[in-house]
């Protein structure tokens, strides 16, 4: 953990629970609000599920933390809204987390923004890049093409000729000149 001062991190703790993302969210408020105060005093090994599930949510002397998840459920919760803070307001030089794995918070200064590499839209680079099959793919059909123009056209030329088949007449009309016709009925 970063060595930082006490009160900046208490006056980013209450920049963050005045933001619209955690308006509303007394639950997530308290469990945030729980994890930074005991981690600045020094009570890491306090910070466990089934504290924060007492403490936080009032859990029953026999909350079971194996059975009901709803600390894990409300982690999740509250790294989503920070994580949505931090992207919302880039310009925070103090940085609170809780890693996943674990429920003490975590305090870093942040990185100015010239000295931050650019971020890669990941969506927009992968509609970016081809498919890997579209290169065979072109190359398959530029053998086609070449097939179809070189060598289809000469392909009857280097086949050998059979002579046309010996007509014969099969019927014999040869008192009657005239052309073949229908009969009358």
């Amino acid at each position: 953990m970063v060595n930082v001062d006490n009160a900046a991190v208490l006056e980013q703790l209450g920049r963050i629970l005045r933001s619209l993302g955690f308006a509303n969210t007394t639950k997530l408020q308290r469990f945030l609000s729980f994890v930074v105060e005991h981690t600045l005093a020094g009570r890491e090994s306090q910070i466990k599920e089934s504290v924060i599930g007492a403490e936080v949510y009032q859990k029953a002397a026999g909350y079971d933390p194996r059975l009901d998840a709803t600390v894990r459920v409300e982690a999740t919760k509250l790294r989503q809204r920070l994580k949505q803070y931090y992207e919302a307001n880039p310009g925070e030089t103090l940085r609170i987390s809780i890693p996943k794995g674990t429920y003490v918070a975590h305090f870093e200064h942040a990185v100015a923004e010239e000295a931050r590499p650019p971020v890669v839209n990941t969506v927009a680079a992968k509609a970016n890049r081809r498919p890997a099959w579209l290169l065979p793919a072109a190359g398959i059909l530029a053998s086609a093409a070449v097939i179809g123009l070189v060598i289809l056209p000469r392909w009857p030329e280097s086949q050998p000729q059979r002579p046309l088949p010996r007509l014969r007449q099969l019927t014999d009309h040869g008192s009657y000149a005239a052309e073949p016709a229908m009969p009358r009925r």
